[in-house]
């Protein structure tokens, strides 16, 4: 497992608050690449704290409590509001009023970047640390 995942980990199932500067600055130097001009060091590592924290978060959706699926009465489908994670996550407003910044420059140079990419890689962190259980239980 890698030390970035390790770190992630550490922080997400052990509670080590110590670890969350440095998955951040791992994760903000990750995404620089990916970023546009328009976004800053400052904003960056401010969306890879809100990556973080989305990421943590414990709150079960409400749509699906929590299952990640939506029974039609034929067939279950994937829960539309949380996407299939099973968690309620904040709306682009509420990340955007959190980062202060406006809600336009948040969706055009930010939000792909949150969901799609930091929030990605944090779940890839989880994805090696099941793969490491797996290979270690068998």
């Amino acid at each position: 497992m890698s030390k970035e995942a390790s770190n992630f980990l550490r922080l997400k199932y052990a509670n080590d608050e110590s670890q969350v500067l440095r998955v951040a600055h791992e994760l903000s130097r990750r995404s620089r690449k990916r970023a546009s001009e328009n976004v800053d060091e400052d904003m960056l590592f401010s969306l890879s704290l809100a990556a973080i924290e989305e990421s943590l978060s414990d709150a079960m959706c409400g749509t699906c409590n929590g299952k990640a699926w939506i029974s039609t009465g034929e067939k279950m489908i994937v829960c539309f509001k949380c996407r299939g994670s099973g968690r309620r996550s904040r709306s682009s407003r509420e990340i955007a009023d959190s980062l202060g910044v406006h809600i336009k420059y948040y969706k055009d140079e930010c939000k792909h970047l949150l969901e799609r990419y930091m929030l990605g890689v944090l779940s890839n962190y989880e994805g090696e640390l099941y793969i490491a259980m797996k290979e270690r239980l068998y």
